[in-house]
């Protein structure tokens, strides 16, 4: 039996991450960082003022793929979520976008998925 890349790309994981003494919790596709969202990332710390405006929104649109859950939300009652839509990630802060991604790609490296050995 194999496996697909529709399986793949739909595996999930979670992380919870400290943002303003505030507890954040997203669940993210790891299957879908592949080479291109890489190279998405790295062409996004290169922009120039030209190109600024549609790499912020290739950034956002590049954030909505990789995220299925998040619990952020737009109210203080923390009744409605914030929506996970590329139009609206531009009104929230650059740097906890970034944040974001690094959570992400955090989560995701070798040691942190490597299997543990009991002592």
């Amino acid at each position: 039996m194999g496996i697909t890349l529709t399986q793949i790309a739909s595996n999930t994981a979670r992380v919870t991450f400290a943002y303003l003494r505030e507890s954040v919790t997203l669940e993210y596709f790891p299957g879908k960082v592949t080479e291109r969202v890489i190279a998405r990332l790295m062409n996004f710390s290169n922009m120039n003022e030209e190109s600024l405006l549609a790499d912020l929104r290739a950034f956002n649109e590049m954030l909505v793929s990789l995220i299925k859950f998040w619990d952020v939300y737009e109210d203080e009652a923390q009744t409605q979520m914030f929506p996970l839509d590329a139009e609206r990630l531009a009104e929230l802060p650059f740097m906890f976008r970034v944040r974001l991604v690094q959570v992400i790609i955090g989560d995701m490296r070798p040691e942190a998925v490597a299997p543990q050995t009991p002592n």
